[in-house]
């Protein structure tokens, strides 16, 4: 499990019906995590700060999406979105067994045959719960469509990331769901 703080800024069009917005948004998430570089496979893998050869990584999911909102009731609205993410990492501390050039090819691997873009889904539920304050909770799902021309053979799964989101919503201009 890693943890994250994130923030996001949202533009809700005007309402295509009464009940019915589309929407865009963009957000960027900090997270980080312990990796070790795994040599038998040539690649970076998470692992726990115990490990004597770590890196930690701090990574970035800068993303945006599309989504179309539907309101349920007065105060409750749910969302579907898809978007695409770009998932940037950067080993900042090697831990003292790891290799000065363990930091090099984890970055070479983040990077190498496009694995930094993350194609998203996300489906949220955002209650209402003063006029100028809505609460939220949402389930995102990030695909490694790269395994589609990696030529490492691993199973779509591998690094596939599920994520929960709690979040509040500020408006800047009148609120409505």
């Amino acid at each position: 499990m890693v943890e994250s703080i994130g923030a996001g800024v949202g533009i809700w069009q005007e309402p295509l019906g009464a009940a019915f917005f589309l929407a865009w948004t963009a957000d960027l998430t900090l997270y980080g995590t312990y990796y070790e570089w795994w040599a038998p496979e040539g690649r970076p893998r998470p692992t726990e700060l115990e490990t004597a050869a770590w890196m930690w990584v701090l990574g970035g999911l800068l993303g945006s999406d599309f989504a179309i909102r539907w309101a349920i009731s007065e105060v409750l609205a749910l969302s579907l979105a898809a978007g695409l993410d770009l998932d940037l990492r950067a080993p900042l501390v090697v831990g003292a067994a790891a290799g000065s050039d363990d930091a090099a090819n984890g970055s070479a691997y983040f990077y190498g045959a496009a694995r930094f873009l993350l194609p998203r889904n996300e489906v949220r539920l955002e209650w209402q719960a003063a006029t100028n304050l809505a609460v939220s909770a949402a389930f995102r799902i990030y695909y490694p469509l790269f395994h589609a021309w990696d030529g490492e053979g691993r199973p779509f799964a591998d690094q596939l990331m599920l994520a929960g989101l709690v979040g509040v919503t500020i408006p800047l201009g009148a609120a409505r769901l």
